[in-house]
């Protein structure tokens, strides 16, 4: 562990991996029963089904995701005093977001000279 923090420090986030593999990524319940095998879980609450590995992964990213860093807020979510990237925002591509940034550039500097 220490050796990651060295790597990346400050966005290194120690989670409890207790229940992690036990624990439905989609619902949230905890039942020892769903990890049918090593490979295989399937929730007996909501029905999920998937690979087990990945189902622990995305408890692990989501615990993660709650965890705050003592230096400065989220850990995973990078440094706090970044401003908000479009991309992350809205959900598109980075070339459908720098395109609709160049529309909306455009449309602001027509609006610019006519009132100029």
């Amino acid at each position: 562990m220490a050796r990651l923090e060295d790597k990346a420090p400050g966005r290194v986030v120690r989670v409890n991996p207790a229940y992690t593999s036990q624990r439905c990524s989609a619902c949230g319940i905890v039942d020892p029963k769903s990890r049918q095998s090593q490979a295989a879980f399937r929730c007996r609450s909501c029905g999920y089904v998937g690979n087990a590995d990945v189902n622990a992964a995305r408890n692990i990213h989501h615990a993660a995701g709650h965890a705050v860093s003592a230096r400065e807020g989220p850990g995973v979510a990078g440094p706090v005093h970044r401003e908000p990237q479009r991309v992350l925002l809205t959900g598109r591509s980075g070339l459908e977001s720098l395109a609709l940034q160049a529309r909306e550039d455009v449309k602001s500097w027509r609006r610019d000279l006519m009132l100029g």
